[in-house]
């Protein structure tokens, strides 16, 4: 969802093709939106909570891991990331 939902917003407002093409993969590590939405949701349907937080969490957690790396692998291929 992220990633072509990126994608598609940066074509809609003509964002040039290399934001374009990594946008979405840059948007990976938001842990506090994720497990927030997980919370409402929870909360407004105890049913779920068994399987709605723990698979947000979950995710979160591989996210927070790879997504740093995923973002910064994106930012060189689109050369706006200079090592310091």
């Amino acid at each position: 969802g992220l990633i072509a939902g990126g994608g598609l917003a940066a074509r809609w407002v003509n964002a040039p093709e290399v934001v374009q093409k990594r946008v979405g993969w840059c948007l990976l590590p938001q842990a506090g939106v994720a497990l927030g939405l997980a919370l409402m949701v929870s909360e407004r349907l105890p049913d779920t909570r068994s399987v709605i937080l723990p698979l947000a969490i979950s995710t979160t957690v591989v996210f927070e891991i790879i997504g740093p790396l995923v973002t910064r692998w994106h930012l060189k291929q689109a050369g706006e990331y200079q090592s310091t």
